[in-house]
């Protein structure tokens, strides 16, 4: 009897994982534009490639709040950078940080942000 239960659940597991991943029917995505924040922004050759701005587990290097959208990377000089705009189609304003050299080619060294929801610090 303890044996069945043990197969049940490996095929409850195996269902889990083979099935299918589907999208709400109602979900639409629709490209409203491309918009450059810096052309000097760094690429490094890394393990996986030109990297370092945008891997994929960097959390919030884009922030959404209010009517302004931030971007944090390097530039080419390897200095963080800070840029805003106004949405949904201003320039982007850019803060160099000059107290900060990124000095190696490691890519987990991704930049992070966070924006307070109560005064927008």
């Amino acid at each position: 009897m303890r044996l069945n239960g043990k197969l049940a659940g490996i095929l409850q597991l195996t269902l889990l994982i083979g099935a299918p991943r589907l999208a709400p029917a109602d979900f639409r995505a629709a490209k409203v534009g491309d918009s450059l924040v810096d052309a000097r922004a760094l690429t490094i050759q890394g393990g996986f490639g030109q990297c370092i701005n945008g891997l994929s587990f960097q959390q919030d290097a884009i922030v959404t709040h209010g009517e302004h959208q931030y971007v944090a990377y390097y530039d080419a000089n390897r200095r963080v950078c800070l840029a805003r705009r106004e949405l949904p189609q201003d320039r982007w304003r850019i803060i160099r940080f000059a107290d900060y050299d990124f000095e190696s080619n490691d890519a987990h060294n991704t930049i992070s942000m966070g924006i307070c929801p109560q005064d927008a610090t």
